[in-house]
């Protein structure tokens, strides 16, 4: 492994346990428990997320993808900072944070371990299909 690799896995590491703290100190220690939903993503493509050839169906890598983009703890994030911006940071507004760092976390987490966004196979052509001529007797 380079050390780029290695560095880039250690700050997603800190990444990680910060976003995770953070989450425990915004909400409560039993929102870890859903850490794991992040994952569920993948079955956005139905119950047949695997191919014949043992990758990702298309559906599924692209519910897996959009569960592990930066983009939706930061838009969360931001929905929490306006809703927190009326009512004082209370309430509603501290527990969408600590989700949005929970998130965040489980994303750090899983790109320290070197998991990467799925590659997205390409949409299938519909294949022409022959006109069958009907045989008249």
């Amino acid at each position: 492994m380079s050390t780029t690799t290695v560095l880039a896995r250690l700050a997603w590491a800190a990444v990680g346990l910060a976003a995770g703290g953070a989450s425990v100190a915004l909400g409560s220690p039993w929102l870890l428990l859903a850490w794991l939903v992040p994952d569920l993503g993948v079955l956005a493509g139905g119950w047949r997320v695997v191919d014949a050839a043992g990758r990702l169906t298309r559906r599924a890598a692209l519910g897996y993808n959009a569960a592990h983009s930066l983009v939706g703890p930061a838009l969360l994030a931001a929905v929490a900072a306006l809703v927190a911006a009326p009512t004082g940071g209370a309430g509603a507004a501290s527990w969408l944070a600590a989700v949005a760092a929970l998130w965040l976390c489980h994303i750090g987490v899983d790109r320290a371990l070197g998991y990467r966004l799925r590659p997205v196979p390409p949409r299938r052509k519909e294949q022409a299909r022959p006109v069958r001529e009907v045989a008249r007797a």
